[in-house]
């Protein structure tokens, strides 16, 4: 049994590490926990602190970008391309609620522009929320 314990304590190390944070989903009627997650964010990074930091910046500069285009697109193929550069960006840095978010967008560019663009202001909100974050790191 003292292996079973061993190899727990070593594979715990594999796991990752997310930072939670929370933003209305469905117009605020549903929760949706959203997660940094640093494993990911460090694995991009090479471990790097500043290097973390720089990136995030980096990506919330980009993502506020890929917003404003999403919100000028005048075809759901514009604003699919756009959200799928969102989905990406977000998930490679580990801000996985973000890129869920997203695909979500992505995944109605083909519905009525009301329904494209009501995903605008959440995910504004999630970046926000991820901002504030990532502040404090």
């Amino acid at each position: 049994m003292a292996g079973v314990s061993y190899n727990r304590k070593r594979m715990s190390r594999y796991r990752p590490q997310y930072l939670k944070i929370s933003f209305g989903a469905n117009g605020g009627k549903n929760p949706v926990t959203a997660l940094l997650d640093k494993n990911q964010l460090a694995q991009f990074s090479g471990g790097d602190a500043a290097m973390e930091r720089e990136i995030l910046g980096f990506f919330h500069t980009n993502a506020q970008g890929y917003i404003a285009d999403m919100e000028q697109a005048c075809t759901s193929e514009e604003w699919k391309q756009f959200a799928h550069k969102l989905k990406g960006a977000a998930r490679s840095i580990g801000a996985m609620a973000l890129g869920e978010l997203a695909e979500e967008a992505e995944l109605v560019a083909d519905q009525v522009p009301d329904t494209r663009h009501s995903y605008l202001p959440r995910l504004r909100s999630a970046l926000a929320e991820l901002a504030d974050l990532t502040e404090s790191l």
